[in-house]
């Protein structure tokens, strides 16, 4: 009898731990994530260049803008994406004179500034960043020479919230101004953001990885007089920790998608590489630079005239060519940099509506 029931307890211990153990499996198979704010400015120094893809179509995203599930598995492997026509080379910088209008008060508060190379090569935008939270100041231009403001946020539109994960949420409400905006127009801008899902992500390469959905509601009032509008959009954004994986999608505010976007990040050591085999790649040689010259080089679908320029490690213009002719096919334009102190700088080349970046070391 004795011996019986050691025999029962050891079986319903065999299925207790194996329960147990089946549990342990699932939380790692679809542990959540949480970004920190340091987590976010490693994302985003230095160069980085993504591939972007636009969807072919919309219809078969609407279960992604459903009420997400914990550990949930969003597939996106065998969606049909068109080969990006948009490249991202964003880099954040500590906050420095060397931006410009820097001296503004308006932006005296930041503590980061984002260069953006997607759509507009030479527009900034002002960040405050820390432990709790980032917080977006205002955005500028800088179109040969003249620098404007084309957006202040009152007070400050609080973009993420740190830690980031799971249940995170807050609200904000912000006046903006904005750059020839009509006299005695108000704009009035309120979101919510909650990261309301986790789990994994399965991309186009088949790997599986794991995020945190962030579902932001904005709701936009512009009046002037007695004329008051309102619009509203709800965006959903799948983000891996290391932010080399992004899905976003915009919708209408009955959740219907409206746009659907996927980019990939890749990181080579000092240099940047491209995941679209068929996307521009700046090449920089010598690299390091020795002699005081460097050689880039590029291949173009057409004939014409391109901007080149160097920035330096604090994105302020050290050389700048505006409209050098480049030949259809591969290009080789030599750069004469012995005048630059020894340090990290980039080269950008804008061509055909885009921007490719190249990472280059001057030591003489």
């Amino acid at each position: 009898m004795v011996l019986s029931r050691s025999l029962n307890y050891l079986k319903s211990m065999k299925h207790i731990v194996a329960i147990f153990l089946l549990l342990i499996v699932a939380n790692v198979a679809v542990a959540q994530i949480t970004i920190t704010a340091q987590d976010y400015i490693t994302q985003d120094s230095g160069t980085r260049i993504a591939t972007d893809y636009t969807a072919s179509s919309f219809a078969d995203f609407q279960v992604f803008t459903a009420a997400a599930t914990d550990g949930q598995m969003w597939d996106i492997s065998a969606k049909t994406f068109k080969a990006g026509l948009r490249l991202l080379a964003p880099q954040l910088y500590p906050f420095s004179s060397g931006f410009p209008l820097a001296t503004d008060p308006h932006l005296a508060a930041s503590t980061h500034v984002l260069e953006l190379n997607q759509g507009n090569p030479n527009g900034y935008q002002y960040f405050r960043i820390d432990s709790t939270g980032r917080w977006l100041i205002g955005s500028v231009t800088d179109s040969f020479q003249a620098h404007v403001i084309q957006t202040i946020y009152y007070p400050p539109e609080q973009l993420d919230k740190f830690p980031l994960t799971y249940g995170t949420s807050w609200e904000t409400l912000d006046t903006l101004d904005q750059y020839k905006r009509p006299a005695g127009e108000t704009i009035v801008q309120s979101a919510q953001f909650v990261v309301d899902g986790f789990g994994t992500l399965k991309i186009p390469t088949a790997i599986e990885v794991p995020v945190l959905r962030l579902k932001t509601t904005v709701t936009t009032t512009t009046a002037n007089g007695d004329s008051i509008k309102l619009s509203k959009h709800v965006t959903f954004q799948w983000m891996s920790h290391d932010g080399a994986y992004v899905l976003a999608i915009a919708t209408d505010s009955n959740l219907n998608p409206l746009d659907v976007e996927y980019w990939v990040t890749a990181r080579a050591g000092n240099f940047v590489t491209e995941t679209n085999p068929n996307a521009l790649v700046l090449g920089a040689s010598p690299n390091p630079v020795t002699n005081g010259s460097i050689d880039l080089s590029f291949h173009s679908d057409r004939a014409g005239l391109i901007q080149i320029s160097v920035m330096d490690g604090q994105a302020r213009s050290v050389i700048m060519l505006r409209n050098a002719r480049v030949a259809l096919g591969d290009n080789t334009i030599p750069l004469d940099v012995r005048a630059l102190p020894n340090g990290v700088y980039f080269a950008r080349i804008i061509t055909q509506g885009r921007t490719i970046v190249q990472k280059f070391i001057v030591t003489q």
